[in-house]
């Protein structure tokens, strides 16, 4: 709207410092997404640390073979789905997951 009616060298210079405003601005919103990646990664590793013993044992006692992800099975039988009961024991060991130290962690 302005653009008309501003001589060119004064448009350039708002038009530079908007640039470098959006430029800033990406800048700042990549290092935050990566801090985000990076902490989900670490809580994820020690999440995985932290239940496998868990897991573990459940394993053992239902005599199963395997623990799969549902998100990579195409078919399933619920009969042998211990979902429910992994879910509950990780919960009741790790709570919310605030006692849970990455100190650890690279």
């Amino acid at each position: 709207v302005r653009r008309p009616t501003m001589e060119p060298l004064a448009f350039r210079a708002l038009a530079d410092a908007f640039d470098k405003k959006v430029q800033e601005t990406r800048r700042t919103q990549d290092a935050k997404a990566l801090v985000l990646t990076q902490m989900r990664a670490s809580n994820q590793r020690v999440f995985r640390q932290t239940a496998l013993p868990i897991l573990d044992a459940l394993m053992r006692e239902a005599g199963a073979g395997v623990i799969l992800d549902r998100a990579a099975i195409f078919l399933s039988a619920n009969a042998i789905d211990i979902t429910d009961i992994a879910i509950a024991r990780i919960n009741a060991v790790l709570g919310d997951g605030s006692q849970v130290s990455t100190e650890n962690e690279p």
